[in-house]
């Protein structure tokens, strides 16, 4: 993988002072009660692919785009929720606070500034803090102080912050996020997930534990932080290499190489050309509207492939189940090809043009049913970049229009030709090649039907007719999350949180899907898209070696 400049992502360091509130004892839970005494804490946050890998092995990090929002954080977008040991709201008084307390657990702070710049964005921040002030006399907290924070950082939900307050963890963990539209103007985050060992026990971690951080004086807490990490719900994806390929093959070696069609243009025989194919825009197909709000790890973190997937020095995993299952947890299922807004290729001096973010989604990546088995199976709700090609002879500049019918190409006029000569010998007519028309079947597109003097498919002896009308086609590649190290494991076609998927295309084998929509074809021949494509973790992961059509 290309070595990237490693983020220092988000910091913020956040002041706090508790004194216990002795009336909420049986919620806040007691574990270590210091009556009448104010305490401090200070947190510094950052973002979770600070110094860390996107898989294991991986070493290639990124920080937020050039003047993006990919890692704002303001007083007003950002939220603390604390609990007691067991996982119950510790509720906190709402005078004498310097910040602001509602909803009982949740703190908003007074101010945050940033400090320092990395990639042009802001990359460490300064915040303020204090909760509870020396004069418990007049207000603050008695008795325990809290054992857990949590932090939020734009929920986009209907209810905004609200949404995570005065909740258990076990509750705040089973919310979900369902979005109606994907206009990522504004990043969620939350503090990152992890298995690790407490008191004997795998526990996965969502929280920041801060029961060791909470000191006498604001002075003395500084110098112990309790860190948070944060990831972003959303994962990025950005594309490389559309332009002009001529179509590929893979002989008997393998290898790959100039396809060769015989192409039926008049009655005199086939010619033989090679064709090449003009990658002209893409987009993401199946992006999930639907996530959970704290990433789900602990179910899988123990099978293979992903032993060494968890990451607890690190704040860190790099897998997640995820919520996006159903038809309406999916936006982006098909696209006309007629439509605007095809993206073009990706440009490191303009980092946040030809971009699209999603959410995770692994439920399709592997399994038993409906999972993607490769990287070009439609069949599945996968996420997968869909690219809108144009078909050319190889040299020239105009679309040629394409047709195939049963083993054999056709030039759209030759084919016209062979069909209303069979019409006229059938009907004893003379009708011209001009009666004949292509058209595509309503629910299948990549497939067309005959039809002679208007009348819808009558003539059904041509059937199952590939038809790339004005060279329109289009390719597949399932997002890859993971390449398989050996014949022992499986590709991992999945999108997870925090990442971005960086593809690069090499290359195209076959002549790709034809028609208007780019939908699930029965079986088409073999065409994919050669790339290589990096993961990194807001930061990367690539793979710059993906052919089209395969």
């Amino acid at each position: 993988m290309k070595n990237s400049k490693l983020f220092l992502g988000i910091a913020a360091t956040l002041s706090m002072g508790f004194a216990a509130c002795s009336d909420d004892a049986q919620v806040n839970t007691p574990d270590n009660s210091q009556e009448g005494v104010t305490k401090y804490m200070s947190v510094v946050i950052k973002n979770v692919g600070d110094n860390s890998r996107a898989l294991p092995g991986d070493s290639d990090f990124e920080g937020p785009a050039t003047g993006s929002n990919e890692s704002d954080i303001t007083k007003d977008n950002i939220r603390f929720y604390f609990f007691t040991e067991k996982g119950s709201p510790f509720i906190m008084s709402t005078v004498n606070v310097n910040g602001t307390v509602t909803k009982t657990n949740m703190v908003a702070p007074t101010a945050i500034s940033h400090i320092n710049n990395t990639n042009g964005a802001a990359a460490e921040f300064n915040g303020v803090l204090v909760l509870g002030l020396p004069d418990t006399e007049n207000g603050g907290y008695e008795g325990n102080t809290p054992a857990k924070v949590v932090a939020i950082v734009n929920p986009r939900h209907t209810d905004g912050f609200d949404r995570y307050a005065q909740k258990t963890l076990d509750q705040l963990y089973s919310l979900d996020v369902k979005l109606q539209n994907l206009n990522f103007n504004q990043f969620t985050m939350v503090s990152s997930s992890y298995v690790d060992n407490v008191n004997g026990v795998d526990t996965e971690i969502y929280w920041t534990d801060v029961t060791g951080n909470i000191k006498d004086t604001q002075a003395e807490a500084e110098t112990a932080p309790a860190q948070i990490f944060l990831e972003r719900l959303a994962a990025k994806v950005r594309v490389k290499g559309l332009g002009d390929y001529t179509v590929q093959e893979r002989n008997a070696s393998g290898n790959l190489a100039d396809k060769t069609f015989r192409i039926w243009e008049s009655s005199d025989g086939p010619t033989e050309t090679t064709l090449s194919v003009t990658l002209d825009g893409w987009k993401l197909l199946n992006r999930a509207a639907h996530t959970y709000a704290i990433k789900h790890i602990s179910n899988f973190i123990d099978n293979p492939p992903y032993e060494g997937w968890n990451d607890p020095a690190r704040h860190r995993s790099y897998w997640a189940y995820t919520a996006a299952t159903a038809t309406e947890d999916f936006y982006d299922e098909s696209f006309k090809f007629e439509d605007t807004n095809w993206l073009g290729n990706f440009d490191a001096a303009n980092p946040t043009e030809n971009i699209l973010y999603t959410y995770g989604n692994t439920a399709f990546a592997r399994g038993e049913k409906e999972d993607a088995a490769s990287a070009t199976d439609r069949s599945t709700r996968a996420t997968a970049i869909i690219v809108k090609a144009i078909v050319k002879k190889t040299g020239e500049t105009n679309p040629i229009d394409l047709v195939k019918w049963g083993p054999e190409y056709y030039s759209l006029d030759y084919f016209k030709e062979v069909v209303i000569s069979a019409w006229n010998n059938d009907h004893s007519s003379t009708l011209t090649k001009d009666a004949v028309g292509l058209k595509y079947v309503k629910d299948n597109h990549y497939v067309a039907t005959v039809t002679v003097d208007g009348t819808a498919n009558n003539f059904t002896r041509f059937s199952d007719i590939s038809y790339w009308k004005d060279g329109v086609t289009s390719y597949l590649a399932n997002v890859k999350h993971y390449a398989a190290q050996s014949e022992n494991e499986t590709n991992l076609y999945g999108v997870v949180r925090n990442h971005i998927y960086d593809y690069t295309f090499n290359n195209v084998v076959g002549l790709g899907v034809p028609g208007t929509d780019p939908v699930n074809p029965e079986d088409p021949d073999q065409n994919y898209l050669a790339a290589v494509v990096n993961c990194l973790n807001w930061h990367v992961v690539s793979y710059n070696d993906v052919t089209l059509g395969e």
